[in-house]
């Protein structure tokens, strides 16, 4: 009986060695709807943070108006969610003893909506500590912001007796929402490679591009992933073709193992701070600079990204033709890929998502079951510069892009008051503002005013839309 008993014992210390090296230490879904704070329909603070085991500081935010709120939902399962908060709201896991950990890593799921893509009003940060006054970034990659729809955070935590995890939740924004999905502390360590899956072809695919940038800027090439695994960078090479002639040399992505994983974005660039001066409003946490970058060609040229094996993966090609023929000087303007399989094969951003949308979701997404829709909100609008309802917005989407928008504003007698877009050229979705204000830069008196709004595009279709608003000069 006695070699019986010794398998049994080493069955037993292998399966209890399998436990600890897979042990989760903290796993949090949100299961639990309603919890934390929100603005009732009376507009009083509501707030619930009992049996939870977290907490939620929300010093730094302002919830004013009624349906703001940062607190669980229960969305895809559960996720905790910040709309409109005016500030940071933080939120933290309690603290653990980790003195029995020798490798933790931390993964924060985290996703947003909306069209803001502001880096400074809507974003997610992570941090851990491991003392009440000691704070640091989880990794280098520790945050998002503006448009990234959907982004895991990871990192490696040091030895310590003991581990926080601090979540920053900043959004300034009503129509958006910045969301905490899942957040894991686990025995482990995020180096550990993971099997590359085989790549399929346009499982990576080039989704925009920057080949004449403005004066003292940078070029980029952005990558988005387009399949159905994480993809390992540093198996993936960029290569510019001349025409049939191939480069000698591809460029290796990454020296080292980076993953992309399902839907994430990347965007490479020989210089990430100067590409981050020249887009304020890109996703710079998504920035990428290779070892090395082929120098874009302005004359066009071929791009194709291949596998560790040299096969192709992607391949476009572009030339200045490629942008919008109504754009006169597409220096600086980037080139978004039409990932619909329909003509055109290219989108020139637009002036409005800032010329360009590096690291960030493209600004032009067709969709030919979506309607023109032009929404005026709020209907009521005062610009006295208390912070409510101080502009008014005239929120739009088409079906395509490539609509140029030339915006009006008239009095109840006819008067045209101001111009607000003079063949502006629109993407598929987004805002244009009013502030109250004359051609002149004056104030105008309370009353009824007319926005006329003319669309035309390329192909010669035009439309003609009218909305009204109302503005009041009331004082607080």
């Amino acid at each position: 009986m006695r070699p019986k008993i010794y398998i049994f014992a080493i069955l037993i210390s292998i399966f209890l060695t399998n436990v600890i090296n897979a042990q989760i230490l903290y796993h949090q879904t949100f299961p639990i709807s309603n919890k934390g704070f929100w603005v009732n329909q009376q507009n009083i603070l509501q707030k619930d943070t009992s049996n939870v085991n977290w907490t939620l500081d929300i010093s730094a935010c302002k919830l004013e108006d009624k349906n703001d709120y940062i607190k669980t939902v229960s969305t895809s399962g559960g996720r905790l969610e910040a709309n409109d908060c005016n500030g940071i709201a933080i939120w933290r896991t309690p603290w653990f003893d980790i003195t029995d950990f020798n490798a933790l890593k931390a993964t924060v799921i985290t996703s947003e909506t909306g069209s803001s893509n502001s880096n400074t009003q809507k974003y997610i940060k992570v941090y851990y500590k491991t003392s009440p006054h000691d704070i640091h970034p989880l990794s280098e990659y520790y945050q998002v912001s503006g448009n990234w729809k959907k982004a895991t955070i990871t990192g490696n935590l040091p030895q310590s007796e003991s581990i926080q995890l601090q979540i920053e939740m900043c959004n300034y924004y009503a129509g958006d929402k910045v969301i905490l999905n899942e957040v894991i502390l686990e025995n482990g360590d995020i180096d550990e490679p993971e099997p590359q899956q085989p790549l399929a072809n346009n499982s990576i695919l080039i989704n925009e591009i920057l080949y004449n940038p403005f004066s003292g800027g940078v070029e980029f090439v952005e990558l988005i992933n387009n399949g159905e695994h994480p993809v390992d960078l540093s198996q993936l090479y960029l290569v510019k073709i001349k025409s049939t002639q191939q480069e000698k040399d591809p460029i290796a992505i990454s020296p080292t193992r980076k993953l992309l994983h399902e839907g994430d974005i990347i965007a490479l660039t020989p210089d990430v701070e100067i590409l981050e001066l020249q887009y304020p409003n890109a996703c710079p946490s998504n920035f990428f600079k290779p070892e090395k970058f082929p120098q874009l060609n302005n004359a066009g040229a071929y791009l194709a990204i291949l596998d560790a094996n040299r096969d192709t993966i992607d391949k476009v090609s572009y030339t200045p033709s490629s942008h919008n023929p109504l754009i006169s000087d597409s220096k600086g303007i980037s080139l978004e890929r039409n990932l619909s399989n329909n003509k055109p094969a290219w989108f020139s951003c637009t002036e409005e998502n800032g010329w360009a949308t590096p690291g960030c979701p493209n600004s032009n997404i067709p969709d030919s079951d979506r309607e023109i829709h032009w929404k005026v909100s709020p209907e009521v609008f005062s610009p006295n510069s208390d912070g409510y309802n101080d502009m008014v917005q005239l929120n739009y989407e088409l079906p395509q892009p490539g609509y140029v928008a030339t915006i009006k504003v008239f009095n109840k007698n006819g008067s045209e008051i101001t111009t607000l877009s003079n063949n502006q050229l629109l993407g598929t979705q987004g805002t244009i503002s009013w502030n109250g204000s004359n051609k002149r830069g004056g104030t105008v008196e309370s009353g009824i005013y007319i926005f006329l709004i003319e669309l035309y595009n390329n192909t010669g279709q035009r439309k003609q839309f009218k909305k009204t608003c109302v503005l009041t000069r009331r004082t607080s």
